[in-house]
């Protein structure tokens, strides 16, 4: 996360992605027993921060505007792509 002090946000923000399957199901994540915060404990689909330059510079917002998310759907097999930005609801 970046220091705040150095952030041109007022404050850090924190995304929550609930995903769900074409079927309806909710995707979750388990935190691995090896972590220090939380382990053994469910969560969202995805999750990570936002910096400044996160931030789209026109008022539609789309799944690559998030680069730091990269990762989770890497490790969920899917593409920016394969979802269906009709249906992302904020």
């Amino acid at each position: 996360m970046e220091n705040l002090q150095n952030s041109l946000l007022a404050n850090p923000l924190g995304i929550n992605l609930l995903l769900f399957t074409t079927d309806g199901r909710m995707v979750i994540s388990s935190r691995s027993s090896r972590v220090l915060v939380r382990p053994n404990e469910l969560g969202p689909s995805s999750f990570g921060d936002l910096i400044y330059m996160d931030l789209p510079t026109t008022s539609q917002l789309k799944l690559n505007h998030f680069p730091h998310l990269r990762e989770t759907f890497e490790e969920l097999g899917l593409h920016p792509e394969d979802i269906d930005s009709t249906e992302i609801t904020f």
